[in-house]
């Protein structure tokens, strides 16, 4: 049976001022910095290679954001859907 994901609410005031605080920004730099690593060995070794000097493109700024949120929720929803063995 399949676990539905979890859902995460926080209003925008209460997270603003949670971002303000040394450790929770420590600790979404940590959660971030884990993502992007999932992220990156999940690719082939040829798009892993391309995708720093694209980071650094204007187009790459530009797109990064949007591909950001897709990363993030991919990552949750592989955690709450591990592969069987």
């Amino acid at each position: 049976m399949r676990k539905s994901p979890t859902l995460l609410v926080i209003d925008e005031e209460s997270f603003r001022r949670a971002r303000e605080r040394p450790e929770a920004k420590e600790a979404l730099n940590r959660l971030a910095g884990l993502i992007a690593e999932s992220f990156v060995k999940s690719l082939p070794d040829d798009a892993a290679a391309a995708l720093g000097p694209w980071l650094k493109t204007a187009e790459g700024k530009r797109d990064f954001p949007e591909l950001w949120a897709k990363i993030v929720d991919a990552y949750f929803y592989a955690l709450c859907n591990p592969k069987k063995k």
